[in-house]
């Protein structure tokens, strides 16, 4: 896979990433999704971690060992893309939340290294 190629995954996902920080600001609990501003956002955040995910998946396919240090994100990010995909409606905002708060940083770090090191 061509550098660039690499570099522009990359560069998909780390805008993705910020959009979702970004959206979800105002968001303090899982509750503030079922306002009528609070739903489009979570329509909005959900879109993102189906790039996320099917960038990460394409990257991992030609570069597994870029994500080895964070392995389990890194399949949970695409099995998550994969539950937002086909169980939609089985979501909790909940969980997804916790999702965001917590992996979406690490995930951030790690692209952001991968990003600096192939420039």
């Amino acid at each position: 896979m061509p550098e660039q190629f690499l570099s522009d995954r990359l560069e998909w996902i780390n805008e993705s990433i910020k959009n979702i920080q970004n959206y979800i600001t105002n968001i303090k609990s899982a509750q503030d999704f079922n306002t009528s501003s609070g739903l489009m956002v979570y329509d909005t955040v959900l879109m993102r971690p189906q790039v996320i995910g099917e960038n990460i998946k394409t990257i991992h396919k030609h570069y597994p060992v870029l994500f080895d240090s964070i392995d389990y994100e890194v399949s949970s990010i695409i099995r998550f893309r994969e539950i937002i995909s086909h169980h939609y409606e089985k979501l909790n905002t909940e969980i997804v939340l916790d999702i965001y708060n917590q992996y979406l940083p690490k995930l951030n770090a790690k692209v952001e290294a991968l990003l600096n090191s192939i420039k």
